[in-house]
């Protein structure tokens, strides 16, 4: 399985663990449950990145768009895959756990200031340690996204119920611990967040971006056999030797002269004999 489809089964199956993570640290948890969901997210986030980058979150995919590191089509499919996974990881753990007897209760304005402002920071931390050139390889992008969702969790979560995605509130709408009527604010307010964190990562990163476009206007030709030519093995390099100065000079009747090292220098030369009798080629 290759491409969209299995960027986007790998997008809805950790989508999915992460809902279902979700219902049971809220049942099982108690106060610790942001700790059990940051470290959740982490994890998933580890074992997916390197297939489909790990977004688990339509605001997060909006803000690749915008950012440039997801096609259309693919924010389509990801989204669409994220929000049947958050759905599926609800129901999964419906089977398990009691639904919950009542919704969070939440002011609309707090709720959806802090849910934007929140979701701002998740996607803002994921396109500079995920995305950006500067900090391609690094190993610490799962603990830090993670971190972000636990540190929100702990202090805006008993305002808004800490969402922070448009999936994982589906999926605790459908299990009963987000209220339907308010499903809009969850939607909206993450994406409005996750533009705004795209816009500001373009304003920083400019040379990250030139980056991106210099190699995006090259042809997909060009960019393989440019990939292939750092890929292939460099012939080893020839150093021609070095003559030192013993091999330059030798004495002649009380003279030093130079060998001639050019090609002309093995043709025969006229010789004349010096006053001790030996004969010595011509300078």
């Amino acid at each position: 399985m290759t491409g969209i489809i299995r960027n986007a089964g790998a997008e809805a199956l950790a989508t999915l663990l992460f809902v279902f993570s979700i219902v049971a640290a809220i049942n099982n948890a108690g106060d610790f449950a942001p700790l059990a969901i940051g470290f959740t997210l982490m994890v998933l986030i580890y074992a997916t990145g390197h297939l489909s980058g790990a977004h688990l979150n339509p605001a997060v995919s909006l803000g690749a768009l915008i950012r440039g590191a997801l096609s259309a089509g693919d924010f389509v499919a990801y989204v669409v895959a994220q929000l049947v996974g958050g759905v599926l990881g609800a129901l999964l753990a419906g089977a398990i756990f009691p639904t919950a007897g009542a919704a969070v209760e939440i002011e609309t304005g707090p709720a959806f200031l802090v849910e934007a402002l929140f979701t701002f920071i998740l996607v803002y931390v994921v396109l500079n340690v995920a995305t950006s050139k500067d900090t391609e390889g690094n190993s610490f992008y799962g603990l830090a996204i993670g971190s972000v969702v636990v540190v929100g969790a702990f202090v805006v979560g008993p305002i808004s119920g800490g969402g922070f995605n448009p999936a994982v509130a589906l999926g605790l709408a459908a299990h009963g611990d987000f209220a339907w009527s308010h499903i809009w604010l969850y939607f909206v307010a993450p994406l409005v967040g996750g533009a705004l964190a795209a816009f500001a990562f373009r304003a920083f990163n400019q040379h990250d971006l030139a980056k991106v476009d210099a190699s995006a206007r090259r042809s997909p030709a060009a960019r393989r056999l440019s990939r292939a030519a750092a890929r292939a093995p460099r012939a080893p390099r020839r150093r021609r030797p070095r003559i030192g100065r013993s091999h330059r000079h030798r004495r002649c009747g009380g003279r030093t002269i130079r060998r001639r090292s050019s090609p002309c220098a093995a043709a025969p030369r006229r010789r004349r004999p010096t006053a001790s009798g030996e004969s010595c080629p011509s300078p």
